[in-house]
């Protein structure tokens, strides 16, 4: 599998391709197939925790630990952190469009 940056600026090393693309397809099905909001939302959820802890990685090892061996560059960590924040940032809204069961007495 072939590593390195694109343009210089964005990484594509094999074991992040693969992340984004199990990612994506996690995002399509909720999206898409299930259609539940509760599967949106914890899609949503997940992919923003693991783009900000790609981020938060890439800052303290820009080839994670020996991961990505042409590593993170600065682009790379600040589309992780727009994305991550975004998708969060999305769930965070669904969370307060979704019912709620309530004991009602």
């Amino acid at each position: 599998m072939a590593s390195g940056h694109i343009l210089g600026i964005i990484n594509v090393d094999g074991a992040l391709d693969i992340t984004r693309l199990v990612l994506a397809a996690g995002l399509v099905y909720a999206g898409f197939i299930d259609q539940s909001e509760r599967t949106s939302q914890v899609m949503l959820t997940v992919v923003g925790m693991l783009y900000l802890g790609i981020a938060v990685a890439g800052l303290i090892s820009p080839t994670l630990g020996g991961l990505l061996p042409s590593g993170l560059t600065g682009f790379d960590i600040a589309f992780h952190i727009v994305t991550g924040g975004a998708a969060l940032a999305m769930a965070v809204v669904q969370e307060k469009d979704l019912p709620h069961s309530s004991v009602q007495s």
